[in-house]
């Protein structure tokens, strides 16, 4: 089989180690190499070498990555850090690190700029007849129907995220964050789900799991068989056409799935659906190499994940 070295940014975040932990039990690494902008975190121990670089806005960003690749003769780069992503999304930043054999791995520009703008997102599953949350800015003058969500436009997870349960707590939350998006609240009596997506030419891919939060993480998950987020899933891969690995997020209101979150970058989830059968980051792989996608053998429904904790020492 032919193997790669790797080179992993932003590896000091729980996806980057994520992505670390389980490129280190495949066969298809051959040497693993991992980024940050401090050393504070235990992503260090989980790569063959480690290097501090700049912010990806620093001029000597894209310097600094192009000596580690020529002196690592790194194949792939996995760009994880979403500040990193946005400034690709908006400038192409790692275009500039294409250069002989050298792939990068991440969701198509387009799929980027709709992900990463949640009134992108918005309009885009309206102009595409899918079911969302009433979504808008409040400079609209719409009128909201409480209680609604209120958050960050470009934020992720559950940044910056509040509920207003009527006028003055509204006029409070966007009188004192004018960049908040205000969007209708779907309950959770049906559930919230986190969904992965792989696309690649023909192929798609999907994996459902219904999960709990903690810390605006998922901490548990239980993988399910839903025809209805299925086919959500499979309409939104036809319409969207996005190139690779995303993570969907959406709650179901009268048996009907509603798209809150498109995350165009492997997830939190990545490891656990990695250990599931759902290798997508192996599969990206594949695809970016110009081989063809292996298989795809299921966890059966009912399968669960928890998230853990793991603790590491460094004695000088």
């Amino acid at each position: 089989m032919q193997t790669y070295n790797i080179l992993v940014t932003g590896c000091g975040g729980d996806i980057g180690q994520s992505i670390l932990k389980l490129l280190k039990t495949e066969p298809i690494t051959s040497r693993l190499t991992g980024t940050d902008i401090h050393d504070h975190h235990p992503g260090k121990f989980l790569c063959d070498q480690y290097y501090n670089v700049p912010r990806a806005a620093d001029p000597g960003y894209i310097s600094t990555l192009k000596s580690i690749i020529e002196k690592h003769e790194v194949d792939i780069v996995i760009p994880v850090s979403e500040i990193e992503l946005r400034l690709h999304a908006d400038t192409g930043l790692f275009n500039q690190l294409v250069s002989g054999n050298t792939k990068i791995i991440c969701a198509d520009t387009s799929t980027l700029q709709t992900g990463f703008d949640k009134l992108a997102t918005a309009r885009f599953l309206e102009t595409s007849g899918l079911p969302y949350p009433k979504t808008f800015l409040p400079e609209d003058g719409r009128t909201p129907q409480f209680p609604v969500i209120l958050k960050d436009r470009f934020g992720s997870g559950s940044k910056a995220l509040q509920r207003a349960n009527n006028q003055t707590e509204y006029d409070w939350f966007t009188g004192n964050n004018p960049s908040l998006l205000v969007q209708e609240m779907i309950p959770d009596t049906e559930g919230e789900y986190t969904c992965g997506l792989f696309c690649h030419e023909n192929l798609v891919r999907g994996i459902i799991y219904r999960r709990t939060l903690q810390g605006g993480f998922s901490n548990y998950g239980i993988k399910v068989n839903n025809p209805d987020i299925d086919s959500f899933l499979r309409q939104l891969a036809e319409r969207l056409k996005p190139s690779g690995s995303i993570n969907i997020q959406l709650r179901l209101k009268n048996g009907v799935p509603y798209l809150f979150e498109i995350n165009p970058r492997f997830s939190s989830t990545v490891l656990f659906r990695h250990k599931m059968g759902f290798k997508d980051v192996i599969w990206s792989i594949f695809a970016a190499t110009g081989i063809p996608v292996p298989e795809y053998t299921e966890a059966p429904d009912g399968s669960e994940f928890f998230k853990g904790y793991e603790e590491y020492i460094s004695i000088p």
